[in-house]
């Protein structure tokens, strides 16, 4: 079960752009562009007429077009050319999805489009500050993204696994730890006082 109406991040900004990028999100498979004008896009990755992902269509102005059959589709999901017929049914409409441009990555809102507050967008902002120096990359890893999750949120794991980069027996020997509770997080604080640094953050 994943929580629908919370921003995830769904690409860097410079992955999207003028050419569909199709991508696996909550278990449903999403299909971000951008139009003319730099605006990015995010439909779902299923054309409604014959179901053929939209991601192996192409761009026409700002029309992404159906690989299939040519059915084109405007950034508001709705069909505006249907080839051969003047006809084009109401329900010719692909979903979309609320996309949000922050901190250099491309927020996706997977629930109730209508509770889509950019203000609830978590705070990153030190990747936009030059004093942090911050950046990040895309790693693919061949695993169930919930131990993904358990290994960032485990860092007592640093002083073994890590331990001639990010990691001493510091971290899980002199840690100080404070767990916070919120109502929609939990904040974990280590505080690791007067020990040898690991061997990276010395160099």
């Amino acid at each position: 079960m994943f929580l629908r109406n919370f921003w995830y991040v769904a690409a860097a900004d410079d992955e999207i752009g003028r050419a569909p990028l199709g991508r696996m999100i909550l278990g449903e498979p999403i299909v971000m562009f951008r139009t003319e004008d730099g605006l990015p896009v995010a439909f779902e990755d299923r054309c409604p007429h014959r179901h053929l992902p939209l991601s192996m269509g192409k761009l026409v102005g700002d029309t992404l077009q159906c690989h299939y059959h040519g059915l084109r589709f405007g950034a508001d999901g709705r069909c505006v050319l249907i080839p051969g017929q003047d006809h084009i049914p109401k329900a010719a409409k692909a979903k979309t999805y609320p996309l949000a441009a922050r901190y250099h990555w491309i927020w996706i809102w997977m629930g109730d489009p209508a509770l889509a507050d950019p203000a609830a967008i978590p705070d990153f902002h030190w990747l936009d500050d030059p004093e942090w120096g911050a950046k990040s990359s895309y790693l693919h890893v061949d695993a169930n993204w919930q131990l993904i999750v358990d290994n960032l949120l485990d860092l007592t794991h640093l002083a073994f696994v890590h331990e001639t980069t990010i990691g001493n027996a510091a971290i899980a020997e002199h840690a100080q730890v404070k767990v916070e509770r919120a109502p929609n997080n939990v904040v974990m604080t280590r505080w690791v006082i007067d020990q040898d640094p690991p061997p990276t953050y010395k160099k």
